[in-house]
């Protein structure tokens, strides 16, 4: 099952995203359900094991919704042409995870927290302002870091504070490109890259 769901479900987001309709999804479902749902439901639960084992936490998974919420979007195509998903203890984005991202031409891993709430943020910054932020810098070095939120530095730190590009980020993610032609089974793949990422996941539970 793990073997096929990478090909399968790149082969299928890319006829999805030149066929982005109700009508085309609904005729496609039951190959959509086979190839990418089922498996990718399977693999979710597959690596949360792994990440419990690995970080000692017990780890939740979240697969993110294929529908699109158009409301506020100038992209009113309804469905996403990607398989995304999380894992943390929360089970959601409130709390640092690893993700992983199936789209039609790339496969990424990453750990990190979309948005920190004010408490959090408070603890970011004055984590990554002290020594523990030194440990940070050397943990990210070999990753693609998430651009951060703010132009400039937050106050009270000073606008030329060492590590000013981490003091600006209102949530933080690092993340791991990894090779979509990848033969192997994509569990494989990703407890691999989470092995590599899970040092930055533990730094953001106790930085």
């Amino acid at each position: 099952m793990f073997t096929t769901l990478l090909p399968d479900a790149r082969a299928f987001f890319t006829r999805l995203a030149a066929n982005n309709s109700r009508d085309w999804f609904m005729a496609h479902k039951p190959e959509y359900e086979q190839t990418v749902a089922q498996p990718g439901k399977a693999l979710a639960e597959a690596l949360a094991a792994r990440l419990t084992a690995l970080t000692g936490h017990e780890m939740r998974p979240k697969i993110f919704r294929q529908n699109r919420d158009t409301r506020f979007s100038k992209d009113k195509t309804p469905y996403k042409a990607h398989l995304h998903m999380l894992w943390s203890e929360s089970g959601d984005r409130d709390t640092p995870a690893f993700f992983l991202g199936i789209d039609p031409d790339r496969l990424v891993a990453g750990a990190g927290q979309f948005g920190f709430s004010k408490p959090q943020l408070d603890r970011w910054r004055a984590a990554v302002a002290g020594p523990s932020g030194e440990k940070l810098e050397r943990l990210i070095a070999p990753f693609r870091l998430r651009e951060p939120e703010l132009k400039r530095v937050p106050a009270p730190y000073p606008a030329d504070h060492p590590r000013a590009t981490l003091l600006r980020h209102k949530g933080f993610s690092a993340w791991v490109d990894l090779d979509p032609e990848d033969p192997r089974p994509v569990d494989e793949i990703a407890t691999e890259a989470f092995e590599r990422l899970a040092p930055v996941w533990h730094w953001l539970v106790n930085p």
